[in-house]
Order: C-alpha cells, then structure tokens, then sequence
C-alpha cells in the first residue's frame, strides 16, 4: 500500500520499503549485480568490519583490571546495572554490513532546475511532479520487477488530492495515468475536489462522501451507483428493455466537461441547457444578493436539452439535490391539430419531451386541449421552472429598451451568438440597476421565485429506489 497524502516529501517516499514503487525500483537495481561480484564485494566488506571490532581503542576495566575494547567495556557495564532478577544480559553489538544496504543505503534524489540539489530543497509541485514521475517509471517497468522481487503483487495507491500544485495539463496526465496503473491490475483510490480527476463516462468507480451532522456524533454517508442500476433506471425511463450499457455510455460521452464534472463537488446543481443559461445564471443570481458559490451551488450546463435527463439522473443517484431548468418551447399556435407535416411533429416532439421532464421531476401540469403540455407563463415548481417558450422571451425582456439593447450587442460582437448577447443584457441589466440604485431593479422576477425554491431543496427520490 502506498499512501501520498496531500502533503508529503518526496523524500519520504524514497525510503519507502521494497514493495512501494520506489523501492521496488532500488531492489531491481539491486538486483542486477552479478552474484560473483556481490560475493567478491561481500567478502571485501566482511573483512573491514572485522578488522574495524578488532582496531577498537581498549580501555582499563576498574572492577576487574582487565584491558578490553571499549565496546565490551560498554557491555560490561550494561549489564552491571541491568537488574539481576530479569535473568537475561544485554550486548552491544554491530550488524555486519550487507552490500545492499552498505553500497546502495540511504537514497538521495536530486533535480537540477538550474541549481542542482535534492529535490527536497524543491518546490511542492517539482515534488509532486516527482513523485508521479516515481509512479510512471515503476508503471514501466513493472512486470520486470515482479520477476526480481517476490510477492511484490500489486500495488494500492491511496493518494489525497492529487490535483495539489498541478497545472491543467499536468492533471489531466496524471488521471491517465491513473487509469493505466488501474488497467495494469494496480488499484487507485484517491479523493479529489477537481473536475479533471473526474470522468462522468466512469461514473460507477465514483463514490460521494457527505458529512452528515447527528447525534450523538457526525457520520460519514456514502452515494454510488453501479452500472446496472444506473442501466435499469435507463430502461425504465426510456420504457426500452433492449438498451446496452455501452449505448447509455456513448451517450454520457457527449458531458464530458469541467464545468459539468463541477457538479459531482458540489452541495447542489442547477442544471441548466445549455451555455446561454450556464453563463448568465450566476450574474442574475449576484443581483439578487444570492451568491451561489457561498452556498455550494454549481450551475451546470448539458449542452443540449436532451442530455438533461441522464445528467438528472446521475445526480440524484448521487443523493445530489439538482433544481432543473429548461425550455417549454410553447409554440405560436393555439391548437397543433390545425398544423400538419414536420412543423407539428416537431412541436409534439416537444410537448412528449415535456411530459417525459413533469414526470421524471413528478411536478404536474394539465394538457392542453389540443393534448399538449406547453405552459402559457414560466412554472416554477419546488424542484425545476419550465419556461414558457425560450430564455430570450422570458429573461431577455425588462428593460425598457430590450431589442435596442439585442442589437447594440448584435453591432458590437459582428455576431447573434446567443450565449455573447444574453451576457450581454445581463450585464446591462445589472449596469442599468446599479446606476438607479438597485442591482436587482431590472433582474427578472423569475430568479428570485427560483432562490426560494433553492432555499429548500431536498435531494429528490433517487430513482433506483423505485425499481421493481
């Protein structure tokens, strides 16, 4: 077992014992002497250490005048003053030097990063860096050290934050090689608050750790879902028994995403589309006095509104609390049944995908009479809102000049990016109150239904207790 904690010298990990990948490495090397050299060089060390006993000064024994060597005068004494009752004496003695650890003993690593010196005089992240670089190096050459050291086996890493004085590529190498060490039949075990050692496609090796505070003490909870379970809640969603874990797994490879990893270190989520809502949420959350990143909320983005539900899934499965947001996409017609072709396919599509959200989030809403589930005005409920149409008709729209706003934005980016202008507006909208006086004089009312309803939000039902 090799523990790295958070903190720790490189140098400590270089008097590791034969069996951590350090000393596995010092042993290989070891090894490699030929067995007549050792023999020769052994002999050579006996006799020195012979030679070295017998040339010890002598000393004058008072009780009994005899001449002996210091060390037995040493002896002598010891056992003078140990008590008699014990029935037992006491020796001083040298252990005769082994070639292993006489000619290859106490390790130094140096770094020369222009001034050479043991890398314990280094900064932590060279020592860091060093350390893995420990870790790739017996990673290379391990299955030559399992044949010169007997019952090495493999090797438990536990490491503690490994993120800690790593730059972005760095940490992104380092979870590699993670996951090669695992593949090699190694065992990693490490605790992280980074989204780079994070990869929703593994979510089953993932395990949530929460404190929860009781009497008569606080204990620890745990949250994790197999693929099975997280397969069988797939299935039951999607009213499909013939679904692989691999399809549901190319689908979780579209979140691959920092932000969205954010998530799985968090107390809770707002998930949320796409990147317009992403990046604005916050700054209407600011204006309103509500500062998420003070109450451990993360707003995390699924790229596209039907990724919302596995994403959903996933954090409930972790006992995250997650409020929904997203689209209603109400269309500009009274009654579907009057459309025909593409156009009122799409729009039932839609009202389907609605229904499918109402019912995941067990939030109600009554039909149209057309059979659709469009809302004429945004539904906020305890755990998701369903804007009526899109985020532009229902965020983009307090200031008195809202489309001059749009286009002074539309002549300033050379673009109609969604997400550049719906910043935009926020910031003007902030700017706007500021100078009147309020932040949030302009901010839509919507956000601040919303706080409320963060205020008190449970982590919902997880759907595999629900399973049959």
């Amino acid at each position: 077992v090799v523990f790295i904690p958070a903190v720790k010298k490189v140098s400590e990990e270089a008097k590791s014992t034969k069996t951590s990948p350090f000393g596995s490495l010092l042993n290989w090397l070891v090894s490699s002497i030929q067995d007549d050299l050792r023999s020769e060089m052994q002999a050579k060390l006996d006799t020195i250490f012979t030679e070295a006993l017998t040339s010890l000064p002598k000393e004058i024994d008072e009780e009994s005048g005899d001449e002996v060597t210091r060390l037995d005068l040493i002896n002598r004494t010891l056992n003078k003053h140990l008590i008699k009752a014990f029935g037992a004496s006491l020796k001083v003695d040298f252990k005769k030097p082994e070639v292993d650890s006489t000619i290859f003993g106490e390790t130094i690593l140096n770094a020369d990063d222009g001034f050479l010196t043991e890398i314990t005089e280094k900064g932590h992240g060279l020592q860091r860096a060093a350390m893995l670089a420990i870790i790739r190096t017996y990673l290379q050459f391990r299955s030559r050290l399992e044949a010169k050291t007997p019952g090495l086996g493999r090797v438990i890493f536990l490491v503690e934050e490994p993120e800690i004085y790593l730059h972005p590529t760095m940490k992104r190498s380092t979870y590699s090689l993670f996951r090669q060490l695992a593949e090699g039949g190694d065992q990693i075990i490490y605790s992280t608050h980074d989204g780079y050692f994070i990869d929703v496609l593994n979510f089953s090796e993932i395990r949530y750790f929460r404190k929860e505070f009781t009497n008569p003490a606080p204990r620890s909870l745990v949250d994790f879902v197999t693929e099975k379970t997280f397969l069988d809640v797939w299935k039951k969603l999607s009213g499909r028994d013939d679904i692989e874990i691999t399809s549901v797994k190319e689908r979780l490879r579209n979140l691959y995403n920092l932000h969205r990893n954010e998530g799985f270190l968090s107390k809770t989520v707002i998930l949320c589309e796409g990147p317009t809502e992403g990046s604005t949420f916050r700054l209407y959350f600011d204006a309103i006095g509500y500062n998420l990143d003070a109450h451990g909320i993360s707003v995390v983005d699924a790229g596209d509104v039907n990724l919302l539900d596995i994403l959903y899934l996933l954090f409930t499965e972790f006992g995250i609390p997650t409020y929904v947001i997203w689209d209603g996409d109400k269309p500009d017609v009274s009654d579907i049944r009057a459309l025909q072709g593409q156009q009122r396919s799409d729009i039932e599509k839609k009202s389907k995908r609605n229904q499918m959200f109402m019912s995941l989030f067990d939030v109600n809403l009554p039909p149209h009479p057309d059979g659709t589930f469009f809302s004429d005005a945004d539904e906020v409920w305890d755990n998701c809102t369903m804007l009526s149409s899109k985020y532009e008709t229902s965020i983009m729209n307090t200031l008195p000049d809202s489309e001059a706003v749009k286009q002074a934005a539309k002549d300033l980016y050379g673009t109609d990016s969604k997400p550049m202008l719906a910043r935009y507006y926020a910031w003007q909208v902030i700017d706007r109150g500021e100078q009147e006086g309020d932040r949030s004089k302009y901010v839509p009312e919507l956000f601040k239904r919303i706080k409320e309803k963060l205020l008190t939000l449970q982590p919902a039902t997880k759907q595999s207790s629900l399973l049959t």
